[in-house]
């Protein structure tokens, strides 16, 4: 097994070459390493059959001061079994430019922090943060029973002067 500190941050991947592109900016190029064939998104199988040769340009969790973004070179294969699809990269969700790591942890920020402090915190866009929060929301929050509701009575009211408001609501079931 190779004994590589970066294989562990980039499954299938090795750092070609890094460079720092601005005061607090870290670009790191990634070449796939040569030992592992790529495997098929579709039905997962391994292939030396390239298609073609995309390069994506990916932001990774910021490392010290520096913000990290990772050119990472991405695959079309052609399977036997499914034709040509893009190769299988488990740290690199879909056509999204952010790592997994990344995502996870903005989700992590999101839940302890507003939004508005995640994305300053992060140098993400509002909408990006808000959009992964959504996401973990969906899967982690089950949508409440509302069959047996009756009313809902929701009533927003003012903490303080100013503009920081709360909301009570309260629900009545059918009488039994």
């Amino acid at each position: 097994m190779d004994a590589n500190l970066l294989s562990l941050f980039w499954e299938g991947f090795e750092l070609e070459s890094y460079e720092v592109t601005t005061s607090n900016t870290l670009s790191l190029r990634l070449q796939p390493r040569s030992s592992q064939p790529p495997v098929c998104s579709g039905c997962g199988q391994a292939t030396l059959l390239v298609h073609d040769v995309s390069r994506r340009h990916v932001r990774e969790r910021d490392l010290f001061d520096y913000r990290v973004w990772l050119d990472v070179p991405v695959r079309r294969v052609r399977c036997v079994g499914c034709g040509i699809r893009r190769e299988q990269i488990h740290w690199l969700p879909g056509r999204r430019g952010l790592t997994q790591a990344m995502i996870r942890q903005v989700e992590v920020l999101a839940s302890l922090l507003p939004i508005k402090q995640v994305a300053e915190l992060l140098g993400l866009h509002w909408h990006t943060v808000k959009a992964i929060d959504h996401q973990r929301l969906s899967r982690e929050v089950q949508a409440p029973d509302l069959s047996q509701l009756r009313r809902l009575i929701m009533d927003e009211f003012a903490l303080f002067k100013g503009h920081r408001y709360a909301t009570v609501a309260t629900r009545q079931r059918p009488l039994s």
